[in-house]
């Protein structure tokens, strides 16, 4: 095992994200989010500024881009929009067929600039649309693009677009990952014998990251497969996946091995915490700072102290998805 002695890692508790399974974030915010509440912590001092009850399923949502405005988006097929910081209700509209008037499930984000909101909806037909929202009164645009036979999981705004990821129907189920930037499309195809739990886009590295179970595969976004051997364990389900901000340690959570450090190189822990297991989430801060959430041991931040060496002198050819 790598010397524990090249990095320090401290941990302390974080009570204002108690019992969240969902946190998003931006420069200034991070909001947990436990399906019947929103809690909006400053980031700067992780102090509360508000807490929102009497949400329904609410897991995920955005904060746009001028941090002016919290969108949540609900299971229960509804979504709402709060002023920050002072949290003042928006809008709540239930997103529905614009041609039937049927309510429907989605999941949504703001567009890069703002300007528009954008929600992933399934159709009863195998067909799911990409839409187009109102940022202030919720009203229906327009459809953005058709997705035929994909259902989708997840959707994440990015500096010049959107990324969804999901998979499609057929006698032969694969996931897919759908990119759109700069006007562009770009769909990656994954190997039908591979089955993704989670499949996310890494705008610093460039990657696409994909967990499944035991491991996690990286690709580029012409769906070639990136060779990084991070994770060599075969007996616990990676729940996320966190880089340091050298590159050249990556930080995972899973349902019993708890927080753990893995020297990129040699894919050689340095350091576990084993008490947080069940950990739902984490989220990287400035400063290599992660927030690990949802987990048995209690809610936490960890601190990560790399060495002098590591901070000047990114890893070479590592890119690890955040």
């Amino acid at each position: 095992m790598t010397d524990p002695m090249k990095i320090k890692v401290t941990k302390q508790k974080c009570t204002v994200l108690k019992n969240c399974k969902g946190v998003i974030q931006s420069d200034k915010y991070i909001v947990g989010l436990t399906g019947r509440r929103a809690q909006v912590v400053r980031k700067s001092d992780m102090t509360l500024v508000g807490v929102i009850d009497g949400l329904s399923y609410v897991y995920r949502g955005d904060i746009s881009p001028d941090e002016k405005t919290l969108l949540l988006a609900s299971t229960d097929r509804y979504g709402y929009l709060y002023s920050l910081p002072d949290l003042t209700p928006m809008s709540r509209a239930r997103i529905r067929d614009n041609k039937s008037g049927e309510v429907l499930e989605g999941l949504g984000c703001f567009s890069h600039d703002g300007s528009k909101v954008y929600f992933a909806v399934p159709l009863d037909n195998s067909l799911s649309e990409v839409r187009e929202y109102d940022p202030i009164t919720f009203g229906f645009r327009r459809v953005v693009h058709e997705l035929d036979g994909m259902v989708i999981r997840e959707i994440q705004r990015l500096k010049n677009g959107i990324f969804l990821s999901g998979f499609c129907r057929g006698d032969e189920p694969y996931d897919i990952a759908v990119l759109y930037e700069n006007g562009s499309v770009r769909k990656v195809k994954f190997d039908p014998q591979r089955s993704y739990d989670i499949i996310r886009y890494d705008e610093e590295s460039g990657l696409i990251h994909c967990v499944e179970l035991f491991d996690v595969d990286y690709y580029t976004t012409d769906g070639k497969e990136a060779v990084i051997d991070v994770h060599g364990g075969d007996e616990d389900i990676i729940t996320s996946v966190c880089r340091t901000e050298s590159g050249r340690y990556v930080c995972e959570t899973s349902g019993f091995g708890g927080f753990t450090i893995r020297d990129v190189r040699t894919s050689e822990i340095v350091y576990n915490d084993s008490r947080v297991q069940y950990a739902m989430t984490m989220t990287r801060l400035p400063g290599n700072r992660f927030i690990v959430v949802g987990s048995s041991g209690g809610d936490c931040i960890y601190t990560v102290e790399e060495p002098v060496a590591e901070q000047e002198k990114p890893a070479d050819g590592v890119p690890i998805a955040k």
